[in-house]
């Protein structure tokens, strides 16, 4: 069987160029290499890591950050259901 691939890092690069005013600009790029440790979840890493490197370049043409991103809502209980026939 053949060995499962496993991703543990990454690297997100952002740029952006900003035009304040006529013949003004204003350019900030940023890279940001990760790791991913045992038992976390790449896409959350990800997303962390992209979140920190678009509010950075932001802050770098001096623009506010990002808001947070709302919390996940948690997940919603099944239905208790009752025992109609009395067992």
């Amino acid at each position: 069987m053949p060995e499962l691939t496993k991703i543990t890092g990454g690297k997100v690069t952002f740029g952006l160029t900003m035009c304040p005013k006529q013949y003004e600009s204003k350019r900030a790029d940023v890279e940001l290499t990760f790791t991913v440790a045992e038992g976390d979840s790449y896409d959350e890493v990800f997303d962390k890591a992209s979140r920190a490197v678009v509010n950075r370049v932001r802050v770098l043409v001096d623009l506010p950050k990002l808001p947070e991103p709302a919390a996940k809502p948690a997940k919603p209980e099944p239905p208790k259901t009752e025992n109609v026939f009395g067992d």
